[in-house]
């Protein structure tokens, strides 16, 4: 029984333990990039986004793209809310831009990953 032994259980546990870590530093660089994908009044730049997408897996920039919102959202409503409308028109142009690449002439894993987000 593999529960039984506890080297393999250590061996487990440490590959869990890589993959949490390496999942936290892809985060944490796709977070820092996705910051120059955007101008300061929230519009998408086509190519810093672009280089950006086939740079992460899928499942990295959707995990940055919801923490970004949420860190932007504690933000703004500590704040009083005032900058809701900011993060507002941030996401809208988000979703407009990879909504118009999907339907245009880009690559097939650029365009799944689009697709998916």
């Amino acid at each position: 029984k593999i529960a039984d032994d506890p080297a393999i259980n250590a061996w487990l546990s440490k590959v869990e333990k890589l993959m949490q870590d390496s999942l936290g530093q892809h985060l944490n660089s796709a977070m820092v990039d996705m910051e120059k994908v955007f101008t300061d009044d929230g519009k998408v730049v086509e190519e810093p986004f672009m280089k950006w997408v086939p740079r992460y897996p899928c499942q990295v920039m959707l995990m940055a793209i919801l923490a970004d919102w949420c860190q932007k959202t504690e933000i703004a409503l500590n704040g009083g809310g005032g900058d809701m409308e900011k993060i507002v028109v941030r996401c809208v142009s988000q979703l407009t831009f990879m909504a118009e690449k999907v339907i245009q002439d880009i690559g097939k894993d650029a365009r799944q990953k689009l697709a998916q987000m």
